[in-house]
Order: C-alpha cells, then structure tokens, then sequence
C-alpha cells in the first residue's frame, strides 16, 4: 500500500489523476507522512545493525581472550607436568 503511494506521489504532475485541492493535500499529506514513516524504519534498522555488529565484535573479544586463558593453563599444566617426572 505504501508503495502504491509513493508510486502515485512520484509521478510527474500532468499524469496524476485530477483531484480537489482539499483532497490533494491530504493525499500530499499522507505521502510525506508515508515517507517519513520509511526513513524511520531504515535508521531503526541501521541502528540495530549497529547493534549487533558492536556485540558480536564483544562476543569474538571475549572469544579470544578466554582463548588466551586456556592456552595460559594448558601451558602451564604441561610445565608442571614436566616438573614432576
């Protein structure tokens, strides 16, 4: 429905339907708020990217550092291990 409007809204004057000026505004009226509706939409939807991005880049830091720790106490077992032979 959205599109249709939109559709309708971006075509050039001589091809639009004939309307009422009252009608016209209203019509212009729903366009914008059609389009606002829209940019809303898309800057939620980048924000939520966003988001995601941030917490998989804490996921993969978290990753690696408990990474970092299991190589640490593996080598660490493996030295004591060494010491006790």
């Amino acid at each position: 429905m959205f599109d249709d409007l939109l559709n309708i809204a971006h075509m050039k004057p001589d091809k639009l339907p004939t309307l009422d000026p009252n009608v016209r505004g209203i019509f212009d009226l729903i366009v914008r708020t059609v389009v606002e509706i829209r940019k809303e939409r898309q800057s939620q939807e980048y924000r939520q990217a966003e988001k995601r991005r941030e917490e998989s880049a804490v996921a993969v830091r978290k990753l690696k550092e408990f990474d970092a720790q299991a190589e640490a106490y593996r080598e660490e077992r493996e030295r004591q291990a060494g010491l006790l032979r």
